[in-house]
């Protein structure tokens, strides 16, 4: 029996990996959007929103 669930695991192996691949790739890509928006928040804070400020940037 643990033969057959080893051999199932050699074939799948690849494709567990690419999904693998993609999921953290998406985590990246995730967590780095919400870096950004967490930047874009801070800086509206501290420019206090009005368009003439971001001429200081």
């Amino acid at each position: 029996m643990s033969e057959i669930i080893a051999h199932h695991y050699r074939e799948l192996r690849p494709l567990v990996e690419i999904v693998g691949d993609r999921l953290l790739f998406i985590a990246a890509v995730l967590v780095a959007l919400f870096g950004a928006a967490l930047i874009g928040i801070q800086l509206i804070d501290i420019l206090g929103g009005d368009a003439s400020s971001f001429q200081r940037i």
